[in-house]
């Protein structure tokens, strides 16, 4: 019989991007909070899954057994799963070029092709960076592909001359999200993804040669070195910088993106809030299945400023330690509970609650050294456990339908604290934090 309370046992993901042993948090986190786990320093730790998917899915610490079969328990029904992946990432060498279908078009592609279409769900994205953390996410401004379509002839080979002749034209007359200009990217991407393998590193040679001589078009030096790094000599997503934002978040820096978004996270770490879905259509920049055809389809070829993927924290009030990163989705949110030490006395204790919310919550310690204690409490029940970094925990929905509260109480010493949680959007018609 669990509690409303319980610690979990996580899946790691060892994909070849991710960092080595002990360089990667993934792998840092795992040792902390697996206490029977070694840790390779040849192996790639990419991943680390929370929640109830089962390419990944999440067991109770204690008893091992799968937290999908306890949600199904408790809920009283069957196949109880929740609605999110929350994971921490390490990235050494750039992700894969992809895009996410939405549920309808999920649906239809597990029909026509089950074995690279697992899922029937959709797959919108929150990455939370947990270090300095780069990625290339949607098209950029017209103007900007316009500028870099008259500084790199490369660009307009691979896009096809003609194509790139009438999108210079349309630009003119049309507004960026009209269907002529939406169109004529379209053509352009095409176009280019279909662009002849064998010609690949000899455009990209050639691109190189023309950005050493001085030539940028509206490249920072940040994607420049993208650019020159480039490790798939034969794959024409490595022109993928000078048409994609490419976004550089900060610690505590937040985006999101929903499907249809062509992206790839090039280096760094963060946490990523996922829905319950593990559905890729890949572009490129992979040794791995790519599907030129359905990405054309999917893609909705969106031209826009990298602001339109932020996510800005908003307080939650009455809980000043608090952050919370609510995307227009209603999968999940992300909060974020941090203490700084700012010079507090040793062994000072400071207590403060956490939002309540009604929905199960998963939450990992990612920051925090010394043991910590959480405590359940009602008129009826308390119930105490110990927590330290990499401890990974899920609150059940009936800790808040039988009375519980939250309330974390700390004591610090020389480190800080970062608590991140995750748990399903209520929608608004609800106050998602209740009312002690």
């Amino acid at each position: 019989m669990s509690t409303q309370i319980e610690r979990l046992n996580c899946a790691v993901k060892n994909y070849a991007w991710g960092k080595l042993g002990e360089n990667s948090e993934v792998a840092r986190l795992y040792i902390e909070g697996h206490e029977d786990k070694e840790i390779n320093s040849d192996t790639p730790y990419a991943e680390l899954w929370i929640g109830t998917h089962p390419d990944g899915p999440s067991r109770i610490h204690l008893s091992n057994v799968q937290l999908s079969e306890i949600l199904t328990d408790k809920n009283k029904k069957k196949n109880i799963q929740l609605p999110f992946i929350m994971k921490i990432m390490s990235i050494r060498h750039t992700l894969s070029l992809q895009v996410h279908p939405t549920k309808e078009q999920a649906i239809l592609l597990n029909k026509q092709n089950p074995i690279n279409y697992p899922d029937q769900n959709h797959k919108p994205e929150l990455a939370y960076a947990l270090t300095r953390f780069e990625l290339l996410c949607g098209f950029r401004p017209a103007g900007e592909i316009l500028e870099n379509m008259k500084a790199f002839p490369e660009l307009c080979q691979a896009m096809g001359y003609q194509n790139t002749k009438q999108f210079i034209e349309l630009s003119k007359q049309f507004s960026s999200d009209s269907y002529e200009m939406i169109n004529a990217l379209r053509k352009c991407f095409s176009t280019m993804i279909n662009f002849k393998k064998e010609n690949v590193n000899k455009l990209i040679i050639n691109l190189i040669k023309r950005i050493n001589n001085g030539v940028y078009g509206c490249l920072n030096i940040n994607t420049i070195k993208i650019i020159k790094g480039y490790r798939f000599p034969t794959d024409i997503g490595c022109l993928s910088p000078i048409y994609l934002n490419h976004i550089i978040l900060e610690p505590g820096e937040c985006v999101y993106y929903g499907a249809q978004e062509l992206h790839a996270y090039l280096s760094g770490e963060c946490v990523e809030c996922v829905s319950c879905s593990n559905n890729t259509i890949r572009a490129g920049l992979t040794n791995k299945f790519v599907d030129k055809d359905n990405l054309i389809e999917v893609l909705n070829y969106r031209m826009t400023d990298p602001e339109y993927y932020v996510v800005n924290p908003q307080s939650v009030y009455g809980y000043p330690h608090v952050l919370e990163y609510a995307p227009n989705c209603r999968d999940f949110i992300l909060h974020a509970i941090e203490i700084k030490y700012n010079n507090r006395n040793v062994n000072e204790q400071f207590k403060f609650d956490l939002p309540t919310i009604e929905c199960s919550s998963t939450f990992i310690l990612t920051e925090g050294e010394n043991i910590k204690c959480i405590e359940l409490n009602s008129k009826k029940c308390f119930v105490k456990q110990f927590i330290a970094k990499g401890d990974i925990f899920i609150i059940f929905l009936q800790c808040i339908q039988f009375g519980f509260y939250q309330i974390m109480d700390f004591i610090l010493k020389d480190s800080e604290l970062l608590v991140l949680r995750t748990a399903q959007t209520i929608p608004k018609e609800f106050c998602s934090i209740m009312k002690k």
